[in-house]
């Protein structure tokens, strides 16, 4: 067990107390001696007698240091004067958020909700602490960011290809590059009609006439840690087989 707040236990059944009110990341290491399975959960504790002011959330909650992370900043104010974002920065393995109480004079006593988001690129591994400061009030939130084995910038099994095709065929060809994380795919080059599944990989496309000949396509693969490009020729002919759906079985970087 590995409790968010520096404290760590081993068992089946196990009693912690946390010392401090804040949110915590807590993960639970269940192992055969071969493979190891984690769970984790998010514990939010009150301080006795004290309201939560302000809620401060992140995705992903278990972060590696190939993932870029959203915190979100958000509370129920007491009137329509809402408080506001006034600044973040980041000291070693602590996030200081600062959020600036308002400014204004005419308030409307109705419950406001509020909230903002910031963005961070990926961080270093280590353990990590959330300050939120608004006015008085601080808050501290802790979260773990882990290795992450095989990452790897997208590579294609080659750098051009060429696939002859008829015209009036309608093509689904898909390309796959291999890299971790996953790489999203777009098209760089193309003929007109021509579309990629970003997720997939797959070109779709039928060409016509006037794309008799060679028509060059160049698709490009990237992920967090950078990219690769791939050129396809096309070569188009005005053969007579009549219309069919080609479902090619060539999978890049397979």
């Amino acid at each position: 067990w590995d409790f968010g707040d520096g404290s760590t236990e081993t068992g089946a059944v196990v009693n912690h107390t946390y010392a401090h009110a804040g949110t915590y990341a807590a993960r639970v290491f269940a192992t055969n001696g071969m493979t190891t399975a984690v769970a984790t959960t998010t514990v939010v504790v009150f301080a006795l007698g004290e309201l939560e002011p302000v809620q401060v959330s992140w995705v992903p909650q278990a972060p590696t240091i190939a993932d870029s992370m959203t915190i979100a900043v958000q509370g129920i104010h007491r009137d329509s004067c809402i408080p506001t974002y006034a600044g973040h920065k980041i000291v070693g393995q602590t996030i200081t958020i600062v959020t600036a109480p308002s400014t204004e004079f005419v308030c409307r006593p109705v419950e406001t909700a509020w909230g903002y988001s910031i963005q961070l690129e990926p961080l270093a591994s280590g353990r990590y602490t959330i300050t939120h400061q608004l006015g008085s009030l601080i808050d501290h939130y802790y979260f773990v960011v882990t290795e992450v084995t095989g990452t790897a910038v997208p590579t294609f099994a080659r750098s051009s290809l060429s696939v002859t095709i008829s015209v009036d065929t309608p093509l689904r060809y898909v390309v796959q590059a291999v890299g971790n994380p996953p790489p999203h795919y777009s098209l760089l080059h193309g003929p007109a009609g021509m579309t990629i599944d970003a997720e997939s990989g797959e070109l779709r496309w039928t060409p016509t006439t006037a794309d008799v000949g060679s028509v060059a396509v160049t698709v490009r693969a990237t992920n967090r840690l950078g990219s690769a490009d791939l050129t396809v020729a096309f070569i188009v002919t005005s053969g007579d087989e009549g219309s069919h759906t080609l479902f090619l079985p060539i999978v890049e970087g397979g």
